[in-house]
């Protein structure tokens, strides 16, 4: 997510679009990742949040997609939107599908052995899209690594088998 984030008003700009529509689309995906988190919140009382982590990393693999290939600002507000109603998502149903998989008993433990993991990737991703840059004077290659970063992860949470909520204890002896 940072690595997008921190390249796309260059990457917006170096395709020749004023810094004016760089600015409306960054402010644009931000107004709806605030709308994913109320969405989501909502959905995720009603929908496995196995489905959601789904819908939310295809979308940001194809937001990313579509940023790849923009050649209008049309095309630039539909990533925007797509990329915030996805990705906005991600704060929320990271924590809920450790819960929902791991129990709510050791999020602390969960948390503690996932975040040095995901620092780690929020610094090299941005550093790995600036080399890309660099050595390719283009962002593409690296979106492009980004976006089948985003698609193998929902492919994955779909081989995660759903979990089952424990069966209720009934006293037998009344």
């Amino acid at each position: 997510i940072n690595s997008v984030l921190i390249h796309q008003f260059n990457y917006i700009t170096d395709k020749g679009f004023p810094i004016s529509v760089a600015a409306s689309v960054i402010t644009l995906y931000a107004f709806f990742a605030i709308i994913a988190k109320l969405v989501y919140g909502f959905l995720s009382e009603r929908i496995h949040i196995r489905y959601l982590v789904i819908v939310s990393f295809v979308g940001g693999g194809v937001a990313i997609s579509i940023l790849n290939y923009a050649e209008s600002i049309t095309v630039l507000y539909i990533y925007a939107i797509v990329y915030g109603l996805t990705r906005g998502a991600f704060l929320l149903v990271t924590p809920l599908t450790w819960a929902n998989y791991f129990g709510r008993t050791f999020q602390g433990t969960i948390r503690g052995v996932a975040t040095p993991f995901n620092m780690v990737a929020s610094a090299a991703g941005p550093l790995f899209g600036a080399w890309v840059y660099d050595t390719q004077d283009s962002y593409f290659m690296a979106f492009g690594v980004f976006s089948i970063t985003f698609l193998l992860g929902a492919f994955f949470i779909f081989l995660a088998k759903p979990t089952r909520r424990p069966h209720a204890q009934t006293n037998i002896n009344g």
